[in-house]
């Protein structure tokens, strides 16, 4: 049995998580992160697209809704879904945020309001945009595709460091976590580094249930 105090414990350790223990523990509070999957880093992530898909994924892999026509990939290790997604980090137009805003009420969810935030969070991160020199054949069929149909494109901003890619590296290792830590995933850009600021993990601890009493709120659960 654990039983230890904290200013705040965090359930769950992607792209919310990870980012809220890390800016907690910047303010000096005593933040424990839990994460129900493991904890890889850079040097021990699975290998082979067996491994990986059987051990950094709820459920083994893919996860369908109750009718069968929709599947999910989620993430289940440090960094969560930030861990095994191409890290696409392009920002929300207001398209989206119109939708959003009307649905669930919330005067901010616009482009505007917006801006602040997203300029906070990239200034954490490394963004680059894939050039052109490395397009390869299906990229460059999308865009004369979308040039004959008077469609617009962009080029893709990925959250990335160091891909190498300018020496050859091809090593496509993004879905079962980056053997560089070049992918700005929440553990390469927020909980590696406030881990050496004391933030505590506990991984592999499935949380069952909350207990609120009149000062603190008991967190019970299971450690693998």
């Amino acid at each position: 049995m654990i039983e230890k105090f904290y200013d705040f414990i965090i359930v769950g350790s992607g792209a919310a998580g990870g980012v809220l223990a890390y800016n907690l523990n910047k303010s000096r509070a005593k933040v424990l992160l839990i994460e129900a999957g493991k904890f890889f880093r850079k040097d021990t992530f699975p290998r082979t697209e067996f491994e990986y898909t059987t051990q950094l994924f709820w459920g083994g892999g893919l996860e369908f809704d109750k009718n069968g026509k929709m599947a999910y990939l989620r993430g289940k290790c440090v960094g969560g879904t930030t861990i095994v997604n191409q890290c696409l980090l392009d920002r929300f137009d207001e398209v989206a945020f119109s939708e959003w805003r009307l649905i669930s009420g919330i005067d901010f969810f616009s482009e505007n309001k917006m801006k602040k935030y997203y300029d906070k969070i990239e200034k954490k991160l490394v963004l680059q945009e894939i050039p052109e020199k490395f397009y390869n054949k299906n990229t460059k069929i999308f865009i004369e595709g979308c040039n004959k149909n008077s469609y617009g494109w962009a080029p893709l901003r990925r959250g990335q460091s160091d891909c190498n890619l300018e020496n050859g590296n091809d090593c496509i290792g993004c879905l079962g976590g980056c053997h560089r830590d070049s992918k700005q995933s929440t553990l390469v850009a927020f909980i590696q580094k406030a881990e050496k600021e004391n933030l505590e993990i506990l991984s592999e601890f499935f949380v069952e249930d909350f207990e609120h009493f009149k000062d603190y709120v008991l967190v019970n659960g299971i450690k693998k």
